[in-house]
């Protein structure tokens, strides 16, 4: 038996006869009515070959002023250029060289106020706004800098001391 029409392991798979088969109509070309050969709408073969050069163009035209001109161009291109712009010396660019600074996070002065524990530093910085002048010297106080060393930033040095501080809670 053939659930949603598809043959069980039980039931053979019989072919079918091929007049039972759909068939999909084949497309045919039509002609329009009003062309009488085939030549009429084959496409046409584009011509690609290069232009002929200026100097073949003058001598099939026979035209003696184009003659000339072509040989007053070619003379002209083929004179040297004068010795005094050739040799002249340009002026060189000095390089100025750029002084970097190096970037000192000096750190805010704090005080023994700021140094607190664990769950307070949490409680405090539980705003977010890393920038305020308070959050500085909290961050500070309580050992921001071994974070700041590592090469971070000062917002991903105040997160990774507030893991830490978190951790500490935990234990």
């Amino acid at each position: 038996m053939t659930q949603f029409g598809i043959a069980t392991a039980k039931q053979a798979v019989v072919a079918q006869p091929e007049g039972d088969r759909f068939k999909a109509p084949r497309p045919v070309f039509q002609a329009p009515k009003n062309v009488h050969s085939l030549e009429a709408i084959a496409p046409k073969v584009k011509e690609n070959a290069p232009a002929p050069s200026l100097k073949v163009q003058a001598e099939t035209t026979g035209s003696d002023v184009v003659k000339r001109a072509l040989l007053a161009a070619s003379e002209a291109a083929k004179t040297e250029v004068p010795d005094e712009t050739s040799k002249t010396p340009r002026a060189k660019k000095a390089k100025v060289e750029k002084v970097e600074t190096p970037k000192v996070n000096a750190a805010p002065e704090f005080g023994p106020e700021d140094v607190c524990d664990d769950a307070t530093f949490i409680k405090k910085t539980r705003d977010g706004n890393y920038h305020t002048p308070e959050m500085k010297r909290i961050f500070w106080a309580n050992g921001g800098e071994r974070h700041m060393v590592a090469g971070l930033t000062y917002a991903q040095a105040m997160s990774n001391l507030r893991t830490e501080k978190m951790r500490n809670l935990r234990k």
